[in-house]
């Protein structure tokens, strides 16, 4: 259980990083790169909150706040999917200009 927990720390921190450095590269951008970016950073969002709620869902008890961080998860799935989406969608539209 404590590696587990270790494990989705490290997750945590590191997704934490890489939204960081995509919304700075994202700033940095022009076009259909700052779009691209965004959507990077919409994946790691999305999997620090499956993160997040996985470990909070895991060491607390209470029944409200576990229902509360199932919607914190879904929040993070829904970021995974749109991101993984606008992501795709982007690499097309780079691959089509180039």
């Amino acid at each position: 259980m404590q590696l587990f927990m270790v494990f989705l720390i490290i997750v945590v921190v590191v997704t934490a990083i890489r939204t960081f450095s995509n919304s700075i590269a994202g700033r940095r951008a022009d076009g259909l790169d700052q779009l691209k970016h965004r959507a990077q950073m919409n994946i790691n969002m999305g999997l620090m909150f499956i993160a997040v709620a996985l470990m909070q869902g895991i060491s607390l008890g209470d029944w409200w706040i576990r229902l509360l961080m199932i919607a914190v998860g879904a929040l993070g799935i829904y970021n995974l999917i749109f991101g993984l989406r606008a992501r795709n969608f982007y690499r097309k539209k780079l691959e089509e200009q180039q």
